[in-house]
């Protein structure tokens, strides 16, 4: 019970996930940059966009429920990594599977 929590805790599809969306954004960008015969951004844009993006002010329009527009981008972001159970990395076995999983992914 304690070994299968801390599975899921030290979970590494975590930091591959956020680490693998900052690498696809900068080879993004980096390419749109050179079709515009642009050099592009440094390596570390993406991280930087991060900070900003975690520094912003929330703005909460004045006719939704406040409680529900705060917690739903964390129901999602759940659900997005709660799929990376499923699905093994690198030559491991997934750490829940059974028949079904490619179904409850897609």
């Amino acid at each position: 019970m304690i070994l299968d929590t801390l599975k899921i805790l030290l979970f590494p599809g975590l930091a591959f996930l956020a680490l693998y969306a900052l690498v696809a954004q900068y080879i993004d960008r980096k390419l749109y940059a050179r079709m515009q015969n642009r050099v592009g951004p440094p390596f570390i844009q993406p991280l930087a966009d991060l900070v900003k993006l975690f520094s912003k002010e929330t703005i909460i329009p004045t006719c939704v429920d406040e409680y529900l527009f705060k917690v739903l981008p964390y129901v999602a972001f759940a659900g997005v990594t709660t799929s990376f159970l499923f699905v093994p990395v690198w030559s491991s076995p997934a750490l829940f599977s059974y028949p079904g999983d490619l179904v409850i992914v897609a």
